[in-house]
């Protein structure tokens, strides 16, 4: 499958009395501007192609970690070492990086041609004078100038036509092929390719600052409130971006695009994601106190008030992740004036007039997360696995039926392809996911888990990691032939019998006493087995921890088949799977997870990562082969 990459647009703002005072400005107090005279610099990360990190120090210098991933680029990022008195940093998909000094001129480097890299004409960056922020987008970098209008460093001469007409901007975007203006009025303008409607932003109003990426825009309003344009000729490469997601998006300070994921940056220091990859970066949720954020392809860092950093998998480069979580950069001082957004001027002094940000940003969709008080005394389980040392796994027997599979609601292309599956003999299924204690009992106390908890759902194990699990489980217990569920068997235990959007029915609303999700899990997970079970007694099918399948993804069913035929009226045993594929493909993982939102905990939601990769939403659960169990046929589905 081709997936196309975007590119992450942070950048800056900053800056001396000249640029603070050019130009007419609202009335402000003096808390709220820079200091008379005095450059401020606030630390601050950016993201460009192929996760290339760029870190701005509170001291004016910057650092790169991005030499341990290629040999290459040690070269490269060595230059960064001896920039100096920089107040903002903006880094361009094609691996340039662009410093903005003090004294409104600019640095830039980045990538030889040789390797991937050099973009045409960016060189006259370092020409640029007056500049008070910057931006870089895949082939072309912005700069704002103190008298609002704005210059531009490759691209297409069109492109480059268009911008040139442009006055009064106080805030700027570089995206795939195309750029955002945010005039002081609040206004947005847009130049380049539209083909997706990423320039689709003149009705936008009280726009602060915008964040560009592949195909879509966010802008933040004064208010707090994020909004974002919607791709006009895909539904479902709309909905795979969770754009849908932004729409409760409040009380935002900042916004950052990695291309076709999103983030938001909170007034109480919490973030907000989603997009293409967005559990790639549902780590992030559960961070505190973060004062910069930066979104990548497959990766997010951030800084905290004390200078510490965050990173997520980062391609599962643990090595890299380390590195970053090593640095301090500096912590923010008690008296700094509040963070300009990314990508504006501070000529537009901030924030603005009666800027009052909705003080509930993200408020859940279910906001009780006590444990309900009708929940039901678990069903008595039809298997008890005895692993020694006093832990035991428990099992339900599933009956042998048919049920329609897939769905299209939310225009979602994992689910398309609705069929109808028989599975033709009974299986055991776990009542819960695999907990912390069960791991350890059987992979020699190792808990790779990055939310600790007995109870807790195992988290941060690849599918390859499962397959060493199930081969101790296995070696303990042959009898029972354990194995991931495949991903027939998995919507079949989880639907238990119902046709709807959930186990329980269609309500979204009533989730969060079924399970752990982004509305209610406070961004962790939870002890298994926590919230009501389905039907036929199974726990946290809905959310906690995306749950590994046997299967390779397709999307939609049928797209590469295996044993799955979209030809065919009705499909018996199906499983998408053949020795090898894992190595090339991606898995389907299952269910949501504590960061998703309630459509994506759905029983027919799928999403997939590669073999390999650990993260904190993916976990799974244990069938064991039930051939000789009698049990009555079951249908589900219409």
């Amino acid at each position: 499958m081709k997936t196309i990459i975007g590119v992450t647009l942070v950048l800056a703002l900053a800056f001396s009395a000249r640029h603070a005072t050019s130009g007419p400005t609202p009335a402000t107090s003096p808390a709220t501007s820079a200091p008379m005279g005095k450059a401020i610099t606030r630390p601050m990360v950016s993201l460009g192609g192929q996760n290339t990190t760029l870190i701005l120090r509170a001291d004016g210098t910057c650092i790169s970690p991005f030499a341990l991933e290629n040999k290459d680029y040690r070269d490269v990022a060595s230059l960064v070492k001896d920039w100096k008195d920089i107040v903002s940093i903006a880094t361009g998909y094609h691996n340039f990086w662009i410093g903005l000094k003090g004294d409104g001129t600019c640095v830039v480097t980045g990538k030889p041609a040789a390797i991937g890299g050099g973009v045409p004409g960016t060189s006259a960056v370092s020409t640029w004078t007056d500049i008070v922020a910057v931006s870089g987008g895949y082939d072309h970098s912005l700069g704002l100038e103190s008298d609002g209008t704005v210059v531009v460093a490759g691209g297409t001469p069109e492109m480059a036509k268009e911008i040139a007409g442009w006055k009064d901007i106080a805030a700027i975007g570089a995206g795939f092929f195309y750029s955002v203006g945010v005039k002081s009025d609040g206004t947005c303008v847009a130049a380049g390719a539209n083909t997706e409607g990423q320039c689709d932003v003149n009705g936008w109003k009280d726009i602060v600052a915008v964040a560009c990426g592949s195909y879509h825009t966010l802008g933040l309003r004064s208010d707090g409130v994020v909004v974002c344009t919607v791709l006009k000729s895909n539904r479902r490469r709309a909905a795979a971006r969770g754009q849908h997601m932004m729409e409760n998006w409040t009380g935002a300070i900042d916004i950052s695009n990695g291309g076709s994921q999103s983030a938001a940056l909170r007034a109480d220091g919490t973030v907000l994601d989603c997009g293409w990859f967005h559990q790639e970066i549902g780590v992030a949720m559960a961070w505190k106190d973060v004062t910069a954020l930066a979104v990548g392809q497959l990766a997010v860092v951030g800084i905290m008030r004390d200078g510490s950093m965050k990173a997520s998998h980062h391609w599962d480069s643990r090595e890299l992740r380390e590195m970053i979580e090593s640095w301090n950069v500096g912590p923010e001082s008690p008296d700094m004036p509040p963070r300009v957004p990314v990508g504006r001027s501070i000529r537009h002094p901030w924030p603005p007039k009666d800027w009052k940000p909705a003080p509930d940003g993200g408020k859940p969709i279910i906001e009780r997360i006590s444990k309900p008080d009708d929940i039901k005394p678990p069903r008595e389980p039809n298997l008890v696995v005895d692993l020694g040392g006093g832990v035991t796994m428990k099992f339900v027997l599933i009956p042998a039926g048919s049920f329609v599979m897939g769905s299209e609601a939310f225009n979602e292309e994992a689910t398309y392809g609705v069929h109808k599956v028989t599975l033709s003999k009974p299986f055991y299924v776990g009542v819960t996911e695999v907990t912390q204690e069960q791991w350890q009992r059987l992979m020699d106390g190792n808990n790779p888990s990055y939310f600790k908890g007995s109870q807790n759902p195992v988290d941060s194990v690849s599918w390859d990691d499962c397959q060493a699990f199930i081969a101790k489980f296995n070696k303990l217990k042959p009898e029972h032939k354990a194995d991931l569920p495949t991903d027939a068997q998995w919507e079949y235990a989880c639907r238990a019998g119902s046709a709807s959007e959930y186990g329980y029915g269609d309500d979204a609303n009533a989730l969060g006493e079924y399970g752990w999700f982004g509305g209610n899990s406070q961004r962790s997970t939870h002890p298994a087995g926590d919230r009501k079970p389905n039907a036929w007694g199974l726990y946290d099918m809905h959310g906690n921890v995306w749950e590994w399948c046997r299967d390779i993804y397709t999307a939609p069913y049928g797209f590469d088949k295996v044993t799955y035929d979209p030809k065919k009226s009705e499909m018996v045993d199906p499983v998408s799977f053949e020795p090898g594929t894992a190595t090339r493909m991606g898995l389907v993982l299952r269910g949501g997870c504590w960061a998703s939102l309630a459509q994506h905990a759905r029983s027919a939601s799928r999403f997939r990562y590669m073999h390999f990769v650990r993260r904190s939403v993916v976990g799974f659960r244990l069938v064991l082969a039930a051939e000789q169990a009698q049990s009555r046929p079951a249908t589900a589905g219409k």
